[in-house]
């Protein structure tokens, strides 16, 4: 073959090669995309063939699982049937740690777990929209919750063991605080609280929950004490008079004033004893002279 034909021969393969070149990326530039694509199950492998991602649909729920390079399961994405979603965190071994679930009643919740799988913190919103907090011990037990009580004040509840309500430590919707606390048999043993007058008031109870001692300061800053016997009767009280003199108090088995002991403002003490309709029967000095500490003496 002459030059002159294969010069031809070669511009022709040179065209038609163009061609080619120029129909392939015309063809991919327009290749047609799907706008569906449907499957039960997709796998995401990395540049090393490892299952990365898997994304799947049983007969009510869907879920998408992340794999770390170990091939763990480490982030759950799920919608269950009843609307229920959730997102699932696990650790290294597998173990669930922390779950972030919106219920299908609109509730959301955080949950989470300790190395051993067990719930140990949640919190979560209420159908009111009231936060709320619980925290659990190994066993599984609720030690400690924490949320909104009825009155819209804040509230943390201690718990024993067996799951009985041991302290309380609320503010009620006016702000003012309290503190209770009960026995093994959930007998009320102590109170303190802080009264909206601005008077603060410690109450104690007995084994039988009876009332067996009550402190108060009052707003003006008086302080009171009342001793009460097993009847919740007021047996002694120790106050103080608007002069500021101390006044003990006696009672009968009634609750009655009988016996009272001040100090007087000109530094002399005074004693009186009152029958059974609290008159005074006898004093020294005179009763008008022991009227301030009678006020004092009754009790609150």
């Amino acid at each position: 073959m002459s030059k002159s034909k294969w010069a031809v021969v070669l511009a022709v393969v040179v065209v038609v090669a163009a061609m080619g070149v120029s129909y392939a990326a015309d063809t991919e530039a327009v290749a047609p995309v799907a706008e569906v694509v449907r499957a039960k199950r997709f796998e995401l492998v990395d540049a090393d063939g490892r299952k990365r991602a898997i994304l799947g649909a049983s007969s009510d729920t869907v879920a998408l699982c992340l794999y770390d390079l170990e091939g763990k399961v480490r982030a759950t994405l799920q919608v269950e049937g009843d609307g229920t979603a959730a997102v699932y965190v696990q650790d290294k071994e597998g173990k669930g740690r922390a779950r972030l679930m919106l219920a299908s009643d609109g509730t959301p919740g955080l949950s989470m777990f300790d190395s051993q799988g067990r719930l140990r913190a949640g919190m979560w919103l209420d159908a009111d929209g009231a936060p709320g907090l619980r925290l659990l011990d190994k066993a599984g037990e609720e030690r400690l919750i924490a949320g909104f009580g009825e009155n819209g004040g804040p509230s943390v509840n201690l718990l024993d063991k067996a799951g009985e309500v041991r302290a309380l430590l609320a503010l009620d919707d006016a702000g003012y605080p309290a503190l209770n606390m009960w026995d093994k048999g959930q007998t009320p043993r102590l109170a303190l609280a802080v009264d909206s007058d601005g008077s603060a008031v410690t109450t104690l109870w007995d084994t039988a929950g009876k009332v067996r001692v009550w402190l108060r300061q009052g707003a003006n800053g008086s302080p009171g004490l009342n001793l009460y016997d097993a009847n919740e009767k007021t047996r002694a009280a120790l106050a103080l008079a608007k002069d500021g003199g101390p006044v003990l108090s006696l009672f009968d088995g009634d609750g009655k004033l009988r016996t009272i002991l001040t100090h007087l403002p000109d530094g002399s003490s005074g004693l009186g004893f009152m029958d059974k309709e609290g008159h005074i029967s006898w004093s020294a000095p005179s009763a008008d002279v022991l009227e301030g500490g009678l006020d004092a003496a009754r009790p609150k």
